[in-house]
């Protein structure tokens, strides 16, 4: 599920569009693409690798 941060900041438009998609189920990748490594989701959750998430995020 999408998980949108209250905090996210931007455009109006930017804003409208990303939390609409808030607790909504995340696509599958398009034919041809690769799966997303859960290593690099582990990196933008977890501040101690670099993540930017401001709250703690639901574990993989």
């Amino acid at each position: 599920m999408t998980r949108v941060s209250a905090n996210f900041t931007g455009s109006e438009p930017a804003i409208d569009r990303l939390r609409s998609q808030h607790g909504k189920k995340i696509r599958s990748p398009l034919p041809g693409q690769p799966e997303v490594s859960p290593q690099y989701i582990r990196w933008h959750r977890e501040r101690k690798l670099g993540g930017v998430f401001r709250e703690p995020a639901l574990p993989l």
